[in-house]
């Protein structure tokens, strides 16, 4: 065997395992936090953000293929931007995702403002739809249309922007710490 293609054993035993990389690209705490306290804080605002971008991808791409059906050219083409766009979310979502799993802690606040950001167009998306009672008609009953509640969609929102608390707990818990270290709770620059 040539000598530069010799496997050394001792050359990588300077590398972490895999299973401590994972966990601490995962692991949320900082030191002014008290360290790893809020570990499982951090996993369910990484988690919370992830599925709001799945569930913006899902809906992008479930769109993007119900332009690609037969019918109305325009109609088409709305609906194909529409999708557009909830994939655009997605997009955002998955890179709040990755900000806010940094140690980072200026980059998990970056990450906590595109969420809250996406968030709160999303929310007013939902509640936009719900004020207008008919705007979904999910099927007719003796040629009158059945419309999906209003309820239903101010619940939806809701339900969006309750995803938002870890990550705005996280902040808090951050904040009050640092203002501890501070000395000088009256004083915060």
């Amino acid at each position: 065997m040539p000598e530069g293609l010799r496997f050394d054993s001792s050359a990588g035993s300077d590398l972490k395992p895999w299973k401590e990389v994972v966990s601490g690209a995962l692991r949320t705490d900082h030191p002014a936090t008290g360290g790893a306290g809020h570990v499982l804080l951090g996993r369910i605002a990484v988690s919370t953000a992830a599925v709001k971008g799945m569930v913006c991808g899902g809906l992008g791409a479930w769109l993007m293929w119900t332009s690609t059906l037969p019918g109305d050219g325009l109609v088409a083409l709305m609906v194909g931007l529409f999708g557009l766009l909830w994939l655009t979310g997605a997009v955002g979502y998955f890179l709040a995702v990755f900000l806010i799993a940094l140690r980072w802690y200026q980059g998990r606040l970056i990450g906590g403002l595109v969420d809250a950001a996406l968030t709160a167009v999303v929310a007013w998306i939902l509640v936009s739809i719900g004020s207008y009672p008919g705007a979904v008609v999910i099927g007719y009953s003796n040629g009158r249309p059945e419309a999906v509640p209003g309820l239903v969609w101010f619940t939806l929102a809701s339900l969006w922007v309750a995803g938002s608390v870890p990550i705005l707990t996280l902040f808090v818990l951050f904040v009050t710490s640092w203002v501890r270290q501070l000395g000088h709770p009256s004083r915060v620059s």
